[in-house]
């Protein structure tokens, strides 16, 4: 327990550098190595208290979730789904609206990308609830995610309507200064991820 601190520490570290690798070698040679960790931290979570407990939580559940879209990047949905599941439960055991908004996007990301809008907009929805808790980045993301959702479903009303609100609050998170794990999400990041579900939208329009 003694050395929780500095074991966090690395393993974050560790992270971070795997996050900063994924855009440069893929998700092929990452997999086993975060793998690798999920054992060190399930030990770590079993054995801290208080603070630490709470950081190793939150640091399983990112973990869990890195893993998670590691896969899903592969094209491995089921494998996708099973570790944001995993990644899930740990953000509710930690109960922080925040990471159990986020981790929810994640599985509605998911299953848009496996074929499944439906099931993604009800989890989009679920992103969405106590929506004054979330950050500015957490509403962006969690906006964008549903008006993907929608697009494949046809419904372009219901899509612009989320994709503005998803670039209005993207906007504001330019400014934000509460840390997140939406940090990606900017403007340009809403515009071309808008332009991708376009695509699919009238896609479905053809069909």
């Amino acid at each position: 327990r003694s050395s929780a601190p500095i074991v966090l520490s690395s393993l974050q570290s560790i992270l971070e550098t795997n996050i900063q690798a994924d855009a440069q070698i893929g998700p092929a040679y990452l997999i086993p190595g975060i793998e690798g960790q999920i054992p060190v931290i399930q030990k770590i979570c079993r054995m801290t208290r208080g603070t630490d407990h709470d950081q190793a939580l939150r640091l399983a559940s990112q973990f869990a979730e890195f893993c998670g879209w590691l896969y899903q990047d592969s094209g491995d949905y089921e494998c996708a789904m099973s570790w944001t599941d995993y990644s899930l439960e740990y953000a509710i055991e930690l109960d922080d609206r925040r990471v159990i908004s986020y981790v929810l996007m994640r599985k509605s990301n998911v299953s848009t990308d496996s074929g499944q809008p439906g099931h993604g907009l009800g989890l989009a929805n679920a992103a969405l609830k106590q929506y004054n808790q979330l950050t500015p980045r957490l509403r962006a993301v969690a906006l964008r995610q549903r008006a993907n959702a929608f697009a494949m479903l046809n419904e372009p009303s219901e899509f612009a309507r989320d994709y503005e609100g998803a670039l209005k609050q993207a906007t504001k998170g330019m400014s934000q200064e509460e840390h997140d794990l939406a940090s990606y999400c900017t403007p340009s990041f809403v515009e071309m991820e808008a332009g991708s579900s376009r695509s699919e939208e009238r896609r479905v329009g053809k069909e």
